[in-house]
């Protein structure tokens, strides 16, 4: 076992569990609506993005229309666009795609229109909630928002999803795939 693992009972391991414990209970006193909808697990630390203002990357009524995480996928995509320099300038966009990973979606988009459904019924449930919550959407506003042409998909392999993106991305890159049309 390497020396970075630490085992049951190692002084370590539990200074790790009381400095999560104690930034849970810091966490949780905040009283976020994700926070206070987590109240009943038992799990009690997440990896939630704080201050995120999707209004820096999409107008208001985008940001009411697309899940959270398309909006992050919108705001990751406009930060590698202008660090490329690639601004209105794509060279080839017939030839640039955008493989986007995502575990799962719009879970926040599911679970609001779950809700709406059993407890509203079935006529509250968005119209738009089918396209906010398939995970190829965050691909999908990204092509659009930059007028790319190319292989255009998600990935959806749990874990693995980021890694199976940038792996399909290499492949199509070396084999000099090209979209049909």
């Amino acid at each position: 076992m390497s020396s970075s693992l630490a085992r049951a009972g190692d002084p370590r391991r539990d200074r790790r569990r009381i400095h999560l414990d104690r930034a849970a209970r810091r966490h949780a006193r905040r009283g976020t609506d994700h926070e206070i909808r987590s109240q009943k697990l038992s799990v009690r630390f997440a990896c939630e993005v704080k201050g995120f203002d999707p209004l820096r990357y999409i107008d208001r009524k985008e940001a009411r229309r697309y899940d959270l995480f398309a909006q992050f996928a919108l705001a990751a995509a406009h930060e590698a666009v202008t660090q490329a320099g690639l601004e209105g300038k794509f060279p080839s966009p017939e030839r640039t795609g955008v493989i986007i990973g995502s575990g799962i979606g719009g879970m926040q988009t599911y679970e609001d229109n779950c809700t709406a459904y059993v407890t509203k019924g079935p006529d509250r449930v968005s119209p738009f909630f089918v396209p906010m919550f398939i995970p190829d959407i965050a691909a999908g506003l990204v092509s659009i928002r930059y007028g790319l042409k190319g292989p255009n998909y998600a990935t959806v392999s749990a874990c693995a999803s980021s890694a199976h993106a940038i792996g399909d991305s290499f492949h199509m890159i070396r084999n000099g795939v090209r979209t049909p049309w």
